[in-house]
């Protein structure tokens, strides 16, 4: 298990999946779950998630999933309203019978996010006018880093209000559909 290094203290990490299964996702509508808890993430560099996706096929869904047309998303902040980041990353699902694990937890899945991206985020809208920090403010991880995205699928990067990395109390997980079609599918977060 991980251990991380906190206050002289080692703690050991206890790694676990969240499995999020959605039928019936309507358009642009979205479910997630959330915890509560303070964190200061400015001793990090790197938010890393392994994410796997595969379609829910049913009577009322005969239709396999396409790439991206569920998107996962992580929000860190404040709160999950008015003061938070939000990260978003289009998913491919992958094919049934699949044995890899290179298959079953796809590259392009990979959420890699240096947190420099949420603090170079941040700097352009609240020093920007032009922004209106009461709306999510998105960018694409390329117009921040300006590098590519090595195989993995490009990461969406927002903000809203003035969230502190400092004092991270709320991080919520979950999934999009980004179609104009009702959508199923299960989605695992490691």
């Amino acid at each position: 298990r991980e251990e991380l290094n906190n206050n002289n203290n080692i703690i050991r990490e206890n790694e676990q999946s969240l499995s999020l299964r959605v039928c019936g996702l309507e358009p642009n509508d979205g479910r997630s779950v959330y915890k509560n808890f303070n964190v200061d993430m400015r001793q990090y560099k790197n938010l890393e998630m392994f994410i796997h996706a595969e379609s829910l096929i049913n009577d009322s869904n005969p239709t396999p999933l396409s790439d991206g047309q569920l998107v996962a998303f992580i929000r860190l902040g404040n709160d999950l309203t008015n003061n938070y980041y939000e990260v978003q990353i289009p998913l491919n699902p992958t094919n049934f019978g699949a044995r890899s694990a290179e298959e079953i937890w796809p590259l392009a899945n990979r959420l890699n996010l240096p947190l420099e991206l949420l603090q170079q985020v941040k700097t352009r809208v609240l020093g920007d006018s032009g922004f209106d920090p009461t709306v999510v403010n998105f960018f694409n991880q390329s117009e921040l880093d300006g590098g590519s995205t090595n195989g993995e699928n490009e990461l969406r990067i927002g903000i809203k209000g003035n969230p502190s990395l400092g004092n991270v109390r709320n991080i919520m997980v979950g999934v999009r559909n980004s179609t104009n079609d009702d959508l199923c599918g299960e989605v695992w977060f490691n």
